[in-house]
Order: structure tokens, then sequence, then C-alpha cells
């Protein structure tokens, strides 16, 4: 893949920094079609929608790692420990209560 830089609104980005922000992005995507959407048990998935939100959760908390927003990051890594409702399951697997 060519190292050469992307030209993007007068900014510059190599290819793998572009590749980094579209995933970054999609993320943010996913993490809002799930917070919208109710999912129930009947649908089937067998934990894809859970998992989807766990790894929502923990690639947002490493961007705010690598920004040194700790705060963020914790908050971000305490919400992946409980599923909202919306999602039709309950506490994470490892979650203590």
């Amino acid at each position: 893949m060519s190292t050469a830089p992307l030209y993007c609104k007068g900014m510059i980005y190599t290819w793998r920094e572009s590749r980094l922000k579209i995933a970054m992005a999609i993320t943010l995507i996913a993490k809002k079609m799930l917070e919208k959407r109710t999912f129930h048990p009947w649908e089937g998935g067998e934990g894809k929608v859970v998992r989807q939100y766990l790894i929502c959760h923990l690639e947002l908390a490493k961007k705010a790692i690598i920004e040194k927003q700790f705060d963020t990051a914790l908050c971000l890594l305490e919400a992946a420990e409980k599923y909202p409702e919306n999602l039709g399951k309950g506490n994470a697997r490892n979650a203590g209560e």
C-alpha cells in the first residue's frame, strides 16, 4: 500500500491515518445505531449485538486513552460493564453485582 499522503480539505493524512479515521467514524455510527434500536432475544444474532456494543466501547476508550482523555475512557469502560435494556440482555458476563 502506498504511503503517499492523502489530501483532504487542506489537511494531509497518510493512508494509515485515513483508515483509522474511517474506522473510528464507523465505530461511532455503530454505537449510535445500537443506542437507537431495541433488540429482542428472539431476533437471533447469538451475542453479535452485545459483542458489537463491547467493541464500540472498547475502541472509543482506546481512542480516548491515546488522546489522554482518561475520564472519558473510564466512563466508556464502565458503560461496557452493563448492557442497556434496549439490547435485550442483562449485565455483562464478568460484571460484579
